[in-house]
């Protein structure tokens, strides 16, 4: 075997090791992708007290939510093309070459964020939110629903977990992954792209921007009610929404640590609030 033919074998077994971990990372986020999606449906139904038209009104958000999941094959694809990091933790646990990232590191970043990402929101919702609704009310256009919980203090504790869970690891697959991934890509194909041809910060982020908003407004539409009447005033109503932000701060923790960061942020986050919402129910708060 001459010299090329001997540094050409390691380099196709190097592309099949790859290859291998791309597919296996692949298939395993668009399973916890959709997994989630329709594990956290029924949960929230029996939270929110089986509502009626539950499902019709959550018909578009669910249908978004699975074409996303379905898509993460293709949100990692674009993520190692465009220098987003993916889920680089659990891609070296399946046999991707490189370094693996200090577990230790994402735990203290998400505890972190998952404590931050709430106050931030509460900050959001007390200067921008809750006046929206004043000034919505004072003009007679009508207000959705806040979400309720309509289960006993111990149904609520119960659920928290696989809920949160459920939530955390579905939605930042849908939105940090995928369309955080596909939104960079098209934004940096129509902006200016940096010198090794991936997407500019400008383009990053305004695709974080985008899908955040989007993230708040599959929050809202459930509930809208009676501004699908309204367009533009529904439209406008998302970039008040609470998880708008929350998905932008999600967007900042996936894109310096990586998928595992935030959904592990994520879950956190949910749970310590229904945990907050359990003891309210037993106090009577």
């Amino acid at each position: 075997m001459n010299d090329a033919s001997s540094a050409e074998a390691p380099a196709a077994d190097f592309v099949a090791v790859e290859r291998r971990c791309f597919w296996r990372l692949a298939l395993l986020l668009l399973v916890l992708g959709v997994g989630g999606t329709v594990l956290e449906l029924p949960l929230v139904v029996v939270l929110r007290g089986h509502p009626e038209h539950l499902l019709d009104q959550a018909r578009v958000v669910v249908a978004v939510s699975l074409l996303l999941a379905i898509l993460a094959p293709a949100g990692l694809r674009i993520s190692s093309h465009i220098g987003v990091p993916g889920a680089p933790w659990t891609a070296s646990l399946l046999g991707a070459r490189g370094p693996r990232p200090a577990l230790m590191d994402l735990l203290r970043s998400a505890v972190l964020y998952a404590l931050a990402t709430p106050a931030i929101a509460a900050v959001m919702l007390v200067s921008l939110t809750l006046p929206g609704i004043a000034i919505a009310r004072a003009n007679h256009v009508p207000v959705p629903k806040m979400p309720t919980i309509d289960t006993s203090a111990g149904a609520t504790a119960l659920l928290a977990l696989p809920v949160s869970i459920a939530a955390g690891i579905s939605e930042e697959i849908e939105f940090r992954l995928t369309l955080f991934a596909i939104l960079a890509a098209v934004f940096g194909a129509v902006l200016a792209r940096r010198d090794d041809g991936r997407p500019s910060r400008g383009a990053i982020f305004i695709a974080a921007l985008v899908q955040s908003y989007v993230f708040g407004m599959m929050h809202l539409l459930p509930r809208a009610g009676a501004l699908y009447g309204r367009p533009g005033v529904l439209l406008l109503s998302g970039l008040v929404m609470p998880q708008t932000f929350e998905g932008l701060i999600f967007s900042h923790l996936y894109y310096v640590k990586g998928l595992e960061a935030s959904i592990l942020a994520h879950a956190m986050m949910d749970f310590g609030l229904f945990v907050i919402v359990s003891l309210a129910l037993v106090f009577h708060f």
